[in-house]
């Protein structure tokens, strides 16, 4: 609990949740929403795909989809410390909070997962889907609406 005072009482508590500015936490969240429509956006594509919408589209040009799932994480992982920081005592203490970081963490080890298995092996773009790969999109997507549920749920949730 010491450790989350001291994080809110920081400069940059401070001026994240303090601060008139634009630039503080109004652009630091619109920033971490769009960090959230990249990861999100993409993984709903390449999961929605492998279920079977778009069969004509084909899988191999979704890779390159990894590459802004990758700077939305990266957006969401500095603004998500700088918004958790603004309000280190009230959103560190919610149980819903590590909810919503386990979800993301799975939904991420979820993304590497599929990578793996439709992506890592040129066969495997040539054949049906996999059922396990069908049952890692479902999971995925799954994973994803209960990370922003949880996410959500982080300032009414005690």
């Amino acid at each position: 609990m010491a450790f989350l005072e001291w994080l809110q009482r920081s400069d940059l508590s401070i001026w994240v949740g303090e601060s008139p500015s634009l630039w503080a936490y109004p652009t630091i969240l619109t920033l971490h929403t769009v960090g959230l429509a990249l990861v999100v956006g993409t993984n709903t594509v390449i999961n929605l795909r492998l279920l079977g919408a778009g069969r004509r589209i084909p899988l191999e040009p979704l890779k390159t989809l990894y590459i802004p799932m990758l700077v939305g994480f990266g957006i969401n992982a500095l603004t998500g410390v700088a918004l958790f920081v603004a309000a280190a005592e009230f959103t560190g203490t919610k149980p819903i909070f590590y909810f919503k970081l386990g979800f993301v963490f799975l939904g991420l080890g979820t993304a590497v997962a599929i990578r793996r298995a439709v992506f890592g092996n040129q066969e495997a773009l040539n054949r049906p889907i996999a059922l396990g790969t069908k049952i890692l999109a479902v999971t995925s997507l799954i994973l994803w609406v209960a990370a922003i549920t949880a996410g959500r749920y982080t300032a009414y949730i005690n």
